[in-house]
């Protein structure tokens, strides 16, 4: 029964809720002398943060490969204080 439910200052006009305003996009496609060069800096910094990523890929699923064979490893060969030790 949500007859029973009182809102606290959590109303639209309580928390300034106002409607969405339309916003005209053609000012983003208006070419910005300024701004391209940041913008061609970003774009090439983002295919190298990209082509970083594609390089490392998957390592990390190698490296737990890696360390659950060396633990398998180290538990056949070494003796329990050793192994505890690690």
């Amino acid at each position: 029964d949500n007859d029973d439910v009182f809102v606290n200052g959590d109303g639209p006009d309580d928390i300034r809720l106002r409607p969405r305003v339309a916003v005209d996009t053609l000012v983003l496609d208006t070419p910005d002398a300024e701004l391209a060069p940041i913008l061609e800096q970003l774009r090439r910094s983002l295919e190298n943060m990209q082509g970083n990523h594609a390089q490392v890929e998957g390592i990390d699923e190698a490296m737990a490969h890696a360390q659950t064979a060396l633990d398998n490893v180290l538990f056949r060969h070494a003796s329990a204080q050793q192994y505890a030790a690690l």
